[in-house]
């Protein structure tokens, strides 16, 4: 039986898929792509909306039949359960966040650093006593294109993200 694992387009969530169907042995697999309510308020430049936007869609196709799974990032995941899915959660090798900069890796606390996450703000606010947080919204590729292209002097990322992804390299961590 083909096992069907709904996902969001961006490569980060289908390198996440990679990861889930290498470390279950899972050969017998077809990825159904969405395109969430999320993601398109997130391409418009939209910022408030609720993060239960990037899995309503995928849940109602588990709902409907059209998925057997979906393979997604926890932290877009809502807190509030939603009847008939169940919900399990493999924890990632890395936890650390990494902090990417524009031109060079001398932080300043009036750099304009992006990052849409509370835990994040709330993190570069105390620990590097940062005055000059910018909400950045967007999948991994679209908020480095904001950096480089000089909305911001440095952006927050998840390490893991950038693991699956292998941009550490590229971005000499």
């Amino acid at each position: 039986m083909t096992l069907k694992i709904a996902t969001r387009f961006s490569k980060l969530a289908l390198a996440q898929v990679d990861e889930f169907v290498s470390e279950y042995n899972i050969s017998d697999f077809k990825i159904i792509k969405i395109k969430t309510e999320g993601d398109v308020k997130s391409a418009k430049g939209d910022t408030l909306f609720d993060k239960a936007h990037f899995v309503t869609d995928i849940q109602k196709s588990i709902l409907r039949g059209d998925a057997d799974i979906a393979v997604h990032s926890a932290k877009d995941t809502p807190a509030k359960k939603t009847n008939g899915i169940e919900r399990d959660f493999i924890l990632s090798r890395s936890s650390k966040d990494v902090l990417v900069f524009k031109d060079n890796n001398n932080f300043d606390s009036c750099m304009r650093l992006g990052t849409s996450s509370l835990r994040r703000k709330l993190q570069a606010f105390h620990f590097l006593k940062s005055s000059n947080i910018i909400d950045i919204n967007g999948n991994v590729d679209t908020r480095l294109e904001k950096l480089y292209r000089g909305d911001y002097d440095c952006i927050i990322l998840a390490k893991a993200g950038l693991e699956r992804l292998r941009l550490l390299d590229e971005l000499n961590y």
